[in-house]
């Protein structure tokens, strides 16, 4: 069985460590309100390939999550559905799976935990992604198999897209960084001042009936 509580053979126990708590009893500790929704069927599509491998929060002032709520949510799917026991949680006598929290963290005020809340589920995505090593990564998987994208979060679609802009091997220049040093094209430009407006329309015919491009300009 894992360790539910903190080692007590160091003098002095660490501030956090990993606790295994029952399905069932960690769906009552959920945050009271938490604006992060979340695509279950690929989240469990990546617990069913990866395991458990990213570990909720528990605030240890409120007693509630302020992190994980997705991967719980999914786990209790796929033990709801009879799925295979994912790979890092465990099971206690009466068959409930157990899922591992992160247990230590204990923050100022309730404010404070709902902020962290909305920070671990934005800061990840905040940065973006760089699209031309994301394309090479997700060529390679499918290159194996086109399963292989199957619970990284992207599909065929996605993939044909960034393949499309940034081509098979992913090393297509974006568009703000392509050099234009070598692609300027010169023009060369005269300036005709008019007598009045019925001389300016007359040589604008008479330069248009030679294919000539010119333009209109008042000043």
């Amino acid at each position: 069985m894992p360790p539910t509580s903190p080692p007590t053979d160091q003098p002095t126990p660490p501030s956090l460590w990993i606790e295994w708590i029952p399905i069932s009893v960690a769906l009552g500790k959920q945050a009271r309100e938490n604006p992060k929704e979340h695509d279950l069927s690929s989240i469990k599509d990546s617990i069913e390939r990866f395991g458990y491998a990213e570990l909720g929060v528990l605030d240890e002032a409120s007693g509630r999550m302020v992190s994980g709520h997705g991967r719980l949510e999914a786990l209790a799917e796929l033990q709801d559905e009879g799925a295979e026991r994912p790979d890092s949680i465990s099971v206690n006598g009466d068959g409930e799976w157990l899922i591992p929290f992160i247990r230590g963290k204990s923050f100022a005020n309730e404010n404070e935990a709902r902020a962290f809340l909305v920070a671990s589920n934005q800061l990840t995505t905040k940065g973006g992604w760089n699209e031309a090593a994301l394309t090479r990564i997700l060529k390679e998987q499918a290159d194996r198999g086109i399963e292989n994208l199957k619970g990284t979060g992207f599909d065929q679609k996605s993939l044909a897209g960034l393949l499309k802009k940034w081509g098979a091997d992913g090393t297509n220049e974006e568009p703000s960084r392509v050099d234009f040093s070598e692609k300027v094209i010169e023009q060369w430009m005269v300036v005709i001042t008019c007598d009045g407006e019925h001389h300016q329309k007359e040589l604008l015919d008479r330069f248009q009936s030679e294919g000539l491009s010119v333009k209109a300009l008042v000043s």
